[in-house]
């Protein structure tokens, strides 16, 4: 990297994160994870922090969107309750916050690196003194924008679909003028941010295709994207079109079925309006790109819970079709699913729990389950791990007795009566047991 101040060069199309430091951020005392420049997933248990580290990023990126939104509602500050807390060794419910909060980033802006960090201080204060590289940059660019001389500024997108992101219509609530480029930003990194009217953005597209197909390709453009994400579950040959005649969204199987938008799954309608929504805000951010917006503008985006409502058969292939769609666009997810974290690359999977990822990039479903997920024997359901664990304790303590003792050998009857309860539905897991039990007692009989 060169050595030169970050403030010397207008960013243009290149945008993303390289690392990101959490400290006294909820549940990290000072945690850094470094992020692969396309795409990276992080696994843990329930209460481990993949949210956690997505909401660190909101903060960090909420620096860049400061610099174009004036209302603190349209970007992510660190809010109280992300204070960590630890326990008072006095007080037994006593809890002491932790300061000050910092999240720390480095980013990657048009080939040069640049750092900035926010800080929380015990007054309840959003520090923004660690923005003043970054803050340069922004004012430069937002002056360019206001004063109509930004024909060369590519924005990058920035934006956040937490786990509560709805599946259906949903507009904002913000006071930008929804005919500006920062409009792309509005909202963009909270999690109660609604969906912008996605169909009507799409009917106003197709109007627009119809009165003049040769000056615009939008609405080719959006149409393709939703087409592609849809197809890995949906199957090759399926099409997403807006049809004026039901003046619906629709989707079309190879066999000719129509399924409008409002009658699909949950996970269709999501992916749907996801990719929607981010290239909604791409157009809204770089409308001089036109038919070179998906190639061209870069940014970060985050999801939440990659796999919500998506069949397996779709986790497996989403990850490598959002990175065709959007190329240049950094994703940042957290996951439960083996079959996304089975299709991801090397440097892709981030665990919070320590282990080392390097063996499992493609590797199967078990593997995954087991040694990343920490499920133990996966090939096997609950209930039936639980047979084989009490079949397993129930001979061990047949093998233990060496010699007739009549009040152990009662115990052991009252063991198996229990088991008959338990798991008396499988008979043939029953008799063996059953079988095992008379055997050992018949043994240590002919022994006395």
């Amino acid at each position: 990297m060169k050595s030169r101040k970050a403030v010397d060069i207008m960013p243009n199309n290149e945008f993303y994160i390289k690392q990101i430091t959490l400290k006294n951020f909820r549940g990290f005392d000072d945690r850094t994870f470094e992020l692969a420049k396309d795409f990276t997933v992080f696994v843990g248990d329930n209460g481990k922090g993949k949210t956690s580290v997505l909401e660190g990023m909101c903060v960090a990126l909420g620096g860049w969107v400061r610099g174009f939104m004036s209302s603190a509602k349209d970007f992510r500050n660190i809010y109280k309750n992300d204070v960590r807390s630890i326990k008072s060794v006095v007080s037994a419910k006593g809890l002491i916050k932790q300061y000050p909060v910092e999240v720390a980033c480095l980013g990657e802006i048009n080939g040069l690196e640049i750092e900035w960090s926010r800080e929380l201080d015990e007054k309840g204060h959003t520090k923004t003194g660690g923005l003043k590289d970054l803050s340069e940059v922004t004012k430069k660019i937002a002056k360019k924008v206001n004063t109509a001389n930004d024909i060369d500024v590519i924005l990058p997108v920035i934006a956040y679909y937490s786990c509560l992101r709805a599946s259906k219509d949903r507009v904002s609530n913000t006071g930008i003028d929804s005919t500006s480029r920062v409009y792309g930003y509005s909202g963009s990194l909270l999690k109660e941010t609604k969906y912008f009217k996605m169909l009507n953005y799409i009917q106003e597209l197709r109007y627009e295709y119809l009165e003049d197909p040769h000056n615009t390709q939008m609405y080719i453009m959006l149409m393709d994207a939703l087409t592609k994400i849809v197809e890995s579950a949906a199957g090759k040959g399926s099409r997403v079109d807006f049809k004026v005649k039901h003046g619906e969204l629709m989707l079309e199987h190879i066999n000719g079925e129509l399924i409008q938008f409002s009658e699909l799954s949950d996970g269709y309608k999501g992916m749907i309006s996801l990719v929607a929504d981010i290239f909604f805000r791409m157009a809204k951010l770089n409308p001089q790109l036109k038919q070179t917006l998906l190639l061209e503008t870069s940014g970060v985006v985050l999801i939440d819970e990659l796999d919500l409502h998506l069949h397996p058969k779709w986790q497996r292939q989403v990850v490598g079709d959002l990175k065709k769609i959007f190329p240049k666009v950094q994703f940042v997810a957290t996951t439960h699913s083996p079959f996304i974290i089975q299709s991801l690359g090397e440097g892709e999977l981030v665990t919070l729990d320590g282990t080392n990822l390097e063996d499992y990039v493609g590797a199967s479903i078990e593997d995954i389950s087991e040694e990343v997920m920490g499920i133990e024997m996966p090939q096997y359901s609950a209930h039936k791990l639980e047979m084989y664990k009490s079949a397993f304790e129930y001979f061990s303590a047949l093998d233990g007795l060496k010699q007739f003792d009549e009040a152990k050998l009662k115990d052991l009857k009252l063991d198996l009566d229990i088991l008959s309860k338990r798991y008396g539905d499988n008979v043939a897991y029953y008799a063996f047991i059953e079988q095992k039990y008379y055997a050992k007692k018949a043994e240590l009989e002919a022994r006395r």
